[in-house]
């Protein structure tokens, strides 16, 4: 793979809420360069999780399982 391709819900969204799309750009032509990854992190309006919070959350979830990239 050449590179990866992250999909990041915002505020109140999940794991969920890019839908389809993630599985559509995986069967696309851009399977053959791209892996294609959806992240989560804490994101509810009542989150106990500040902004930089979220942000190491996904900074070492790349740095642990997309150390390739």
């Amino acid at each position: 793979m050449a590179g990866l391709a992250l999909f990041l819900h915002g505020l109140m969204g999940n794991k969920d809420s890019w839908g389809a799309v993630p599985d559509f750009v995986k069967e696309s032509s851009l399977k053959d360069n791209f892996a294609v990854e959806t992240l989560t992190y804490s994101a509810r309006l009542t989150s106990p999780s500040e902004i930089e919070t979220s942000a190491r959350q996904i900074l070492t979830q790349i740095e642990t399982n997309f150390v390739q990239y």
